[in-house]
């Protein structure tokens, strides 16, 4: 029947139509989804894949709707319901839209379920012009004889515009079920408000959430800029220290290092790339490598001296300053070097001034001796000169001046050999001997109210060491008690041998283990004691408890130093108000004979002789005339001269004779240095003795690489002279 294609409905012609009276149906599109989809509101709909009809009402409002909610979903397309179905339950579409009467007949023959998702009502009615009452009425009598027939035209049209299939029967529910429509209109109503208030909720808490994303890059954003600033400036530190600075993993492989490292160390980034650090240590200090690096890794991180390599394999002295460190996802060692070449200039010129304090300290003692040392041989000499003029002889007068003239000799090499600046000299040292020649240092400034004890080993290891400045730590250490018991105490003086097993003890100083053996001195007073948040400072340089004007702070660093250059350890124990134990750690040696270590003069049965000619040299008349008196006595001929440019005459006149020259190095005039390098211009093969009244210094040491043969101190006895010129001659 064409007349029922009057179905189309119109709000813009509703004033100018009439409607038929048998037929009114209202129709409602609908979500068809699988089972436990999820999907139970609009929202839900959001990304997923609809299925359509071509073309459909439904799927125009559908669209619609879900711009509204700015929900996306992507649409399939298709010719009719049966395979809108089919693609829902086949899953290429999460969801299939119908109209609801088709759905509550057909979707049961798919596996899909109508959802709550109700949308869209329509009304289908036949219509005609108001003129036309005549076919209404016709329309109106034929409509209601085919509703009676369930095979009639009407419900084939019906079905064909409804999409139903052939044989679908109104079921006898449809009918009251559009009762339930305007209830459902309103629950649709009722949760589209819902919906528009949960869209605006999650609309605003999306905002909110949007600024606070904003919000939270901007943060990343200036978060990683200050990263990037920061990690700026850490190169920029870390290439432009001062200090070397190495990045190595536990092996000791090198990591990073910076250019101060390049400068200090002579070689590239990448030649640092392929050395470990071991190979950038003094071979002398390299096996403390392993120990010290463990030391790092349990305390984190720890200060230490050591001595290094440059490219040439010139040795330069260092401070490292190690922590531990995350680098690269690896624990690693950050170690911070510092150049000492400088600072131990410093040091020794510390050093120095250090012992001119302890000079000055000791200035008393020293005058009070060499008094009574002058008061001896003065008197002794008027009683010789009285009994000489009665013509008498007292032997036992003259035993005692050369007595007590040979106490000022010794008296006088003491402070020589404690005052001269000088490097280290490490020979085999007896430290109980030092500790004695210390002590007669000391003996006049000892304070009356302070007993001394002495508690030496008797079977004490000997040290390699320099005797000077052992004898420096010893007098430092002393004075530091005899200041600390200002009323009176005991100070007790203590050597034992010592050995450690391995981890039995550690330095408190540096941390070091003290494995191995050990000649150990300990200096005890009974004084005030140390506070323990001074116990750290101690050795800091210029770091003094003392008051104003009674100390330099320079002694028990200057003595840390000397100990630490002997492979040494110094550290000190300590308990408030009873007193401190300074404790001196020095590698022992292997025993030898005292022989080797103690210096014992062995009397001659006669002093040695000859007939060789020597050309004495002195400026002193009084020295020139006693030296050729003891030279003559023994057999020799002697020439003399009393100046370097008087000993050239001479020896350029009788060179040909002369065996041998003994010459005084401080002399007016061009002195003996330049005179000994004029006469070996002459004759390099010229034989001369150099006599001086300084043990040690710079200017003998480059008189004996000039090629002196040999040297003898002032005041010297004539058995000493007389046996340094025979060495000299078979020599």
């Amino acid at each position: 029947m064409d007349i029922l294609a009057a179905i189309a409905y119109s709000q813009s012609r509703a004033k100018t139509l009439a409607f038929s009276k048998e037929t009114v149906l209202t129709n409602y599109g609908q979500v068809f989804v699988p089972s436990k989809s999820g999907i139970q509101s609009i929202l839900d709909l959001k990304g997923r894949t609809i299925s359509v009809l071509k073309d459909d009402i439904h799927y125009q409002a559908l669209s619609d709707l879900l711009k509204k909610f700015q929900v996306k979903v992507d649409f399939l397309f298709f010719n009719d319901y049966d395979q809108v179905m089919k693609a829902v339950e086949q899953g290429k579409a999460h969801a299939g839209v119908a109209n609801r009467l088709w759905g509550q007949q057909s979707a049961k023959n798919y596996q899909v379920h109508p959802s709550p998702i109700v949308f869209n009502p329509i009304e289908l009615r036949f219509a005609s012009l108001p003129e036309n009452k005549a076919l209404l009425s016709i329309l109106d009598k034929h409509l209601a004889e085919y509703k009676k027939n369930v095979n009639s035209p009407y419900y084939q049209t019906l079905n064909r515009w409804l999409a139903a299939s052939g044989d679908f029967k109104v079921p006898f529910w449809v009918y009251w079920s559009l009762a339930l429509v305007l209830l459902v209109a309103l629950f649709f109503l009722m949760a589209s408000v819902f919906l528009r208030k949960q869209v605006n909720k999650q609309t605003h808490d999306l905002k909110v959430e949007k600024d606070n994303l904003k919000q939270e890059v901007g943060e990343r954003i200036r978060a990683e800029q200050a990263l990037r600033e920061s990690e700026g400036r850490f190169r920029d530190i870390f290439d432009f220290s001062g200090d070397a600075i190495f990045i190595h993993d536990l092996d000791g492989k090198i990591l990073e290092v910076n250019q101060a490292a390049n400068r200090y160390y002579g070689f590239t980034r990448d030649e640092f790339l392929k050395v470990k650090l071991k190979d950038l240590i003094a071979p002398a200090y390299s096996y403390l490598l392993p120990e010290r690096m463990k030391l790092v890794e349990g305390k984190g991180q720890v200060v230490f001296e050591s001595v290094h390599l440059r490219k040439d394999d010139l040795e330069f002295p260092v401070e490292v300053n190690s922590r531990r460190m995350i680098f690269q996802g690896q624990t690693c060692i950050l170690g911070i070097v510092r150049d000492l070449t400088e600072r131990k200039k410093t040091e020794a010129r510390l050093r120095q001034a250090q012992k001119m304090e302890a000079v000055g300290t000791l200035a008393g003692g020293i005058a009070h001796d060499f008094n009574n040392i002058l008061a001896a041989i003065m008197g002794f000499a008027e009683l010789a000169r009285m009994d000489a003029q009665q013509g008498k002889v007292n032997p036992d007068d003259l035993e005692r001046i050369l007595f007590s003239a040979n106490r000022a000799k010794k008296l006088v090499q003491q402070i020589l050999t404690f005052s001269n600046k000088v490097e280290p000299e490490c020979r085999p040292l007896d430290l109980n001997q030092a500790i004695e020649h210390s002590l007669e240092l000391l003996r006049h400034t000892i304070p009356q109210k302070v007993g001394l004890n002495l508690a030496l080993s008797a079977n004490l290891r000997p040290v390699e060491a320099d005797r000077s400045q052992i004898g420096q730590v010893i007098l430092s250490l002393a004075n530091n008690a005899f200041q600390a018991m200002p009323k009176g105490g005991e100070l007790k003086i203590e050597t034992q041998n010592i050995s450690h097993d391995n981890n039995s003890r550690a330095c408190p100083t540096c941390g070091l283990n003290l494995n191995g053996d050990w000649v150990v001195l300990k200096v005890h007073d009974t004084g005030r004691g140390i506070a323990q948040k001074d116990l750290p400072r101690i050795f800091d340089p210029f770091f003094t408890t003392k008051g104003l004007g009674k100390g330099s702070g320079l002694g028990l660093s200057m003595s840390l130093g000397i100990v630490r250059n002997h492979g040494g350890h110094l550290f000190c124990e300590t308990n408030l108000g009873k007193g401190s134990c300074f404790m001196v750690y020095l590698p022992a040696r292997e025993l030898v004979s005292q022989q080797k270590i103690r210096k014992v003069w062995v009397e001659q049965a006669r002093p040695p002789r000859g007939n060789e000619t020597l050309l004495l040299v002195d400026d002193l008349k009084d020295l020139l005339h006693m030296g050729s008196r003891v030279l003559r006595s023994a057999g020799y001929q002697v020439l003399t001269a009393a100046s370097g440019e008087e000993a050239l005459k001479v020896f350029e006149r009788k060179k040909e004779q002369i065996d041998l020259i003994v010459m005084d190095l401080g002399m007016p005039g061009m002195g003996g240095q330049k005179a000994l390098l004029e006469i070996h211009k002459q004759d390099a093969q010229a034989k001369v003795i150099i006599a001086s009244g300084y043990s040690r210094g710079q200017q003998l040491q480059q008189a004996l690489n000039a090629g002196a043969s040999g040297f003898v101190a002032k005041p010297y006895l004539p058995e000493e002279l007389l046996q340094k010129v025979r060495d000299v001659l078979d020599g």
